[in-house]
């Protein structure tokens, strides 16, 4: 009996024995991180972080940079914007200092206080119709039917064609003839050249830059640079 268990005692240490080497085996083909290795990973890790934080300063840089260029394009865009709104107001004040010069000469052209003309008489027409002529007034016919050739004139602003052709005649020594009423003047002749010398239609008309107003010389206003004529007519 006891030769059995000491039998079987026996085979259980063989067992165990066994078991032990094989797990001795097991742990010694585990591999094994060496002093180098460890080495390597700590030296990968230490390089790894740098290199995320230079990614991370790069990235801090390039959006650094980027709102850099985004506020100074701002800024341009500012400054074209005040540029361009300070022609335009530069542009606005020098038309209205325009408009103003403008307004003030127009002014002054309104309200100037004295305006020039030319005063001209002539009779040419009684030089084509001579055997009309009353007798004895052929010596006050110019030869050229001309009495007074565009004499320049000076007027008060506001006065008429008759101070005009007074002014001119007591200059140039030019005797009239008129009649006058409490609504007109009327030109009876010049020189001794009066109306009906030369039929009896003939008389004197005066225009006015081309025209024959209707009314007395004593009531049409003289223009700066208007032009009048005194014709005689047959």
């Amino acid at each position: 009996m006891n030769k059995k268990i000491t039998a079987i005692v026996s085979v259980l240490l063989c067992f165990i024995s066994l078991f032990c080497i094989a797990c001795h085996n097991t742990q010694s083909t585990k591999p094994q991180i060496t002093t180098s290795e460890s080495a390597e990973a700590t030296v990968s890790e230490k390089t790894d972080g740098p290199s995320s934080s230079q990614t991370a300063d790069e990235t801090k840089g390039t959006s650094s940079k980027t709102s850099s260029a985004s506020s100074a394009l701002t800024s341009s865009s500012a400054k074209n914007k005040t540029t361009k709104a300070a022609s335009t107001k530069k542009a606005e004040t020098n038309s209205t200092k325009k408009s103003e010069t403008t307004a003030e000469t127009t002014s002054k052209a309104t309200t100037q206080s004295t305006v020039k003309c030319t005063v001209t008489i002539e009779c040419k027409t009684i030089l084509e119709h001579m055997d009309n002529l009353k007798k004895g007034h052929e010596s006050f016919v110019p030869e050229n039917g001309i009495i007074l050739s565009e004499y320049a004139v000076t007027l008060k602003n506001g006065q008429s064609v008759y101070d005009a052709l007074k002014t001119a005649c007591s200059d140039n020594n030019i005797k009239i003839k008129e009649t006058s009423s409490k609504y007109s003047t009327y030109i009876i002749g010049f020189n001794e050249i009066d109306e009906k010398d030369c039929g009896s239609s003939s008389g004197w008309l005066y225009f006015v830059n081309g025209s024959s107003p209707n009314m007395s010389s004593k009531k049409y206003i003289v223009k700066n640079n208007d032009k009048i004529v005194f014709s005689y007519t047959v």
